[in-house]
């Protein structure tokens, strides 16, 4: 297991030495295997070391002509790497850029694709494969509207329906942050709240200028999601000022204004909103109360949220939710979300960005080895699921289960013991109430 490791990290980090000799770096791959193990260790060194000077010398250059020239040659290092040895994911390109202090958005440039994209948003969002890859493809366009200042480049906005907690957010989060977008939420229901006097759909903008230190052209190219987009067209909650605030943002020549504190007085800014990407998302239920593409939704006469027909609504049965032609013409496209089953929450919990290694690592600084047994995670994964927690849910569920041990730990010291704590079903059935 030693040896594979070994390999595995001796591959990592020729691929991340951007600067050496490829055809060196081909041969030293196809050798790898009959290479002793102290050699590949000291191998290993040597390439830890040269990385080291590299990631220094590279840190000293940025805005030279000389950064920009190692941005190539990463760029063309990569492209080798593709061609005759394997693909790299954009996962893997950005440890690369990290590692190296090159940026990502630099070397990426020639890597990201709506593919690319789709594959990279897989990693961290499971089981709603039809909307990250339409949300790929927005985040794309939108990415090389700005990249190439080409604005004649189509722009697409793109409503998301479906159960909470099910990565509606996270997916454009993890996105977003990977083409360096500005990313900003409007909280819908929070606008149309009673008692929130002069709530506005433009303080987000306002977040985000104070947040990029006053940057007035990262606010005009952020992506801006209307969560719980549904909740500014029920019938008790509807304004009319809100919903010509959302037509002025929203159409193709639209204007923001928003208000800023300086000192003890306010200042009054105005953004276009024409670079903006736009996207909504919400759970829609108002859908499965009524006809669907001229059929009665299940849930009418079970009582079920079942999805047959709530999942191919049309532009039509949206129209009589939102009611405004106008806005619905500026939407581009619509996605259904599945909700999430025992099987994706397992697939999420056995994942490299599951909640679970946060609390493995807290414990592991306490010289405590968690592990969680795989009937243990099917029946977290059955419970979060029946009790409809979604995603978020789980982090909270882990909480829940594994603060009692979290409150005993003690610091290590040299006499400390190292512990294992093992999350099997007679430890679960202590914890989970029922």
């Amino acid at each position: 297991m030693e040896m594979q490791n070994i390999d595995t990290q001796i591959k990592e980090l020729l691929l991340t030495n951007t600067s050496l000799d490829f055809p060196f770096v081909k041969r030293t791959l196809e050798g790898l295997p009959n290479k002793s193990e102290a050699l590949k260790k000291n191998l290993q060194q040597k390439l830890e070391q040269h990385l080291l000077g590299f990631a220094e010398e590279v840190s000293k250059l940025q805005g030279t002509d000389r950064y920009q020239q190692c941005c190539q040659q990463a760029k063309a290092y990569l492209k080798n790497w593709m061609t005759y040895i394997e693909e790299v994911p954009l996962s893997q390109i950005k440890k690369l850029c990290k590692r190296t202090h090159l940026s990502f958005l630099d070397i990426g440039e020639d890597f990201i694709t709506p593919t690319t994209l789709y594959a990279y948003a897989q990693k961290y969002v499971k089981g709603q494969d039809a909307y990250l890859k339409k949300l790929s493809l927005c985040l794309y366009t939108h990415y090389k509207r700005l990249r190439t200042s080409d604005l004649s480049l189509p722009k697409a906005n793109l409503l998301a329906y479906g159960p909470t907690g099910v990565g509606k957010t996270y997916s454009v989060q993890v996105l977003a942050d990977v083409l360096g977008s500005e990313f900003g939420v409007i909280n819908c229901n929070s606008v149309v709240q009673e008692g929130i006097v002069g709530a506005s759909l433009t303080d987000v903008f306002a977040e985000i200028y104070q947040r990029t230190g006053q940057n007035l052209a990262a606010v005009e190219q952020s992506v801006i999601l209307f969560d719980e987009f549904d909740k500014l067209f029920y019938s008790g909650t509807y304004n009319d000022r809100i919903i010509n605030e959302l037509l002025n943002l929203i159409d193709d020549n639209g204007k923001a204004t928003f208000s800023t504190s300086y000192y003890n007085s306010k200042v009054s800014h105005t953004i276009s909103t024409k670079k903006i990407l736009f996207l909504f998302t919400g759970v829609f239920d108002q859908l499965n109360k009524a006809r669907i593409n001229g059929f009665v939704s299940p849930e009418t006469k079970t009582g079920k949220k079942e999805g047959t027909f709530y999942d191919k609504a049309t532009r039509e049965d949206f129209l009589k939710v939102i009611k405004k032609r106008e806005i619905l013409g500026r939407i581009n496209d619509f996605v259904a979300l599945k909700p999430i089953t025992p099987a994706i929450l397992k697939e999420i919990l056995l994942g490299d960005s599951s909640p679970l290694r946060s609390y493995e690592h807290f414990f592991k600084l306490h010289n405590t080895t968690l592990k969680v047994e795989e009937k243990a995670i099917q029946k977290l994964a059955s419970y979060a699921a029946d009790k409809q927690l979604g995603v978020r849910g789980l982090n909270s569920l882990l909480w829940e289960i594994l603060q009692q041990d979290m409150q005993q730990v003690q610091i290590p010291t040299e006499t400390t013991e190292s512990r294992k704590l093992c999350i099997d079903l007679p430890y679960l059935k202590k914890r989970i109430n029922h």
